[in-house]
């Protein structure tokens, strides 16, 4: 996406198959100010190859919002990744987002000067407890699992 006002929305993407392993599904630019990326179906299989499904480079007003998000990204790196430009005014909003590397840690790594709001997501990881990295942004409602086949009552909030 390089270019401001861009909506993707109701689409499939898929990221995997057991014989070829996309690097990312989406990377974005500088330009791609209010980019929204609403109610889509972004999957993989659980074949090793994806780094990051949705690449962030910096951007205003960005929204990510009701998508289903499953693939097995890079342990630390995550589904949604902003690796190297800030963003501002990002809203990650009621995605389900699952990372099913083995060992993953990761759903979501942010550059330490992002900001926004990372809200009412359901989010599973397959280990640890910090399934969002995200220094300046308002994080909150977000609930995850650190285990496959969790049982009701086990979810943790952040």
């Amino acid at each position: 996406v390089t270019a401001a006002d861009v909506t993707i929305e109701d689409c499939e993407i898929e990221t995997a198959t057991s014989s070829f392993q996309a690097t990312l599904a989406l990377l974005t630019t500088p330009a791609a100010d209010r980019f929204i990326l609403r109610n889509n179906f972004i999957h993989g299989s659980l074949n090793a190859g994806t780094t990051t499904q949705i690449s962030l480079v910096g951007g205003d007003g960005i929204q990510i919002l009701g998508n289903t998000i499953i693939g097995a990204c890079t342990t630390s790196a995550g589904n949604i990744a902003n690796a190297t430009t800030d963003s501002t005014n990002l809203v990650i909003d009621g995605n389900r987002i699952l990372n099913s590397t083995a060992s993953s840690t990761k759903v979501i790594v942010l550059t330490s000067g992002s900001t926004g709001f990372i809200t009412n997501n359901r989010l599973c990881i397959l280990s640890g407890t910090a399934p969002v990295t995200a220094a300046a942004m308002n994080v909150g409602g977000n609930v995850y699992s650190a285990a496959a086949g969790i049982t009701a009552g086990t979810a943790s909030t952040i």
